[in-house]
């Protein structure tokens, strides 16, 4: 895989988390209002989602071996991070105990 390839993979892959986290949001608030703890979760998902495409912003053909692996482990720690909070969600909201 070329650099290129490589940047627009984790780009896509941070949609598709954003995606999944808007659904996410989405079924929690068909239930009523977003509790404020699952809101400051969230927060925190994006923020470091956005740190995430700063990054990348600044990761080009030149930069990318030395932020690859930087990278990487943050797309980890995120992915894990959101995983997470949605089987709490997901829990919580069968049971809809909120």
């Amino acid at each position: 895989m070329n650099p290129d390839e490589n940047i627009s993979e984790l780009h896509e892959r941070l949609d598709d988390l954003e995606r999944r986290l808007a659904d996410t949001l989405a079924k929690v608030g068909k239930a009523g209002p977003v509790p404020v703890h699952y809101q400051a979760r969230i927060d925190e998902i994006k923020a470091q989602a956005d740190a995430m495409r700063h990054k990348l912003q600044g990761a080009d053909q030149s930069t990318w071996a030395a932020v690859k692996n930087d990278l990487e482990a943050d797309w980890q720690v995120l992915k894990h991070a959101f995983e997470r909070w949605a089987e709490y969600v997901d829990e919580r909201y069968q049971r809809r105990d909120f």
